[in-house]
């Protein structure tokens, strides 16, 4: 199996759970999160969700499961997973994002950037869960 870089923008319980389990099998992680307490928490180890199993998984991740705050490191991944409804994540240059990536796929499993898949775009942008009214109108 070829192990892959993801970026996932969203560090709740969708956006960990999913990055505990694609590290667990041996991707590379990194965990984007915009509010500053949280993230200080889970780059101090402390996990900011209860869900069975993930956080032991969490502990034997090492380097293969980070956290940060910039949007930047998102460059050279293989795979951008926007899993958060955050506003700020809306309005999101794919473009510039994409030149930074090794292969430019973004799986949106929120639908937060579905709206936008007919401007032109140099990304593969797929949309998938449940689409939200309120979040098409951004």
């Amino acid at each position: 199996m070829d192990f892959m870089r993801i970026a996932i923008i969203g560090a709740g319980c969708a956006g960990l759970t999913t990055g505990a389990a694609l590290a667990h099998i041996g991707h590379c992680v990194t965990c984007m999160e915009s509010d500053g307490i949280k993230l200080a928490a889970l780059e101090g180890g402390r996990y900011t969700i209860r869900e069975q199993g993930v956080e032991e998984i969490m502990k034997d991740m090492g380097e293969r499961l980070l956290f940060t705050g910039d949007i930047s490191k998102a460059g050279g991944a293989d795979a951008l997973l926007p899993v958060t409804e955050w506003p700020e994540y809306r309005a999101l240059d794919l473009n510039r994002i994409a030149g930074t990536m090794r292969t430019p796929v973004f799986l949106d499993g929120r639908n937060l950037l579905v709206s936008r898949k007919g401007q032109e775009c140099r990304v593969h942008l797929h949309g998938y869960g449940k689409m939200r009214a309120s979040l098409v109108r951004a």
